[in-house]
């Protein structure tokens, strides 16, 4: 029986899922309180995530696939309809640092809403600034506090999630967008360059 060979992420395939992203995703950062068998407990965690939800399984499997030629952990959970007439959702999500700052730095130059493009900048800057969530791990402390310009960012993150009349929208930089569009290509050519 025949292997059937591993499909070659391409450039169309980040194009794909950004037009999804679009349409059915969100990204940014959650902040909940660490609990009391937690190291530090009752201060704030904060983590990046991106999902993506849809009721169509097949858009779901090739968002996972993309994922898989990325090296990105992705996880998909179902979720029950309120109500009868609705059709059963999924939602595929990541949220570790380094999946969603992958994910992320992959899609960015092909995101063509303003709010979300914007969001994925800030998402990116804050893994970055957190050094990829290893500062606990490397600095050997109970609890690593974040900066100010940590929580400008989730803040920021937060007013341009809103929903309704009160929603603001905004324009990404074009340096970073620039800066991301190369990296995103890079990525691409490496992992075509991993297979040869």
């Amino acid at each position: 029986q025949q292997v059937k060979p591993m499909r070659t992420l391409k450039i169309e395939d980040l194009i794909w899922l950004a037009g999804i992203f679009d349409g059915e995703g969100s990204t940014g950062l959650h902040k909940s309180k660490r609990g009391k068998n937690e190291k530090s407990p009752g201060k704030w965690r904060i983590t990046p995530y991106w999902l993506i939800a849809n009721t169509d399984l097949s858009i779901i499997n090739e968002v996972k696939n993309i994922g898989e030629m990325l090296g990105i952990d992705l996880y998909v959970f179902e979720r029950k309809p309120q109500k009868k007439e609705h059709s059963i959702g999924y939602h595929i999500t990541c949220k570790n640092f380094e999946g969603v700052y992958q994910i992320l730095k992959s899609i960015y130059p092909y995101i063509r809403s303003g709010n979300k493009k914007a969001i994925a900048e800030m998402t990116i800057k804050f893994i970055e600034s957190r050094n990829f969530g290893k500062h606990c791990k490397e600095n050997k402390k109970r609890y690593y506090p974040y900066s100010e310009e940590d929580w400008k960012i989730v803040e920021r993150i937060y007013e341009l999630n809103q929903k309704g009349q009160n929603r603001k929208w905004v324009n990404s930089s074009e340096t970073i967008r620039q800066t991301l569009s190369q990296e995103s290509e890079e990525i691409v050519q490496s992992l075509e360059k991993s297979k040869e």
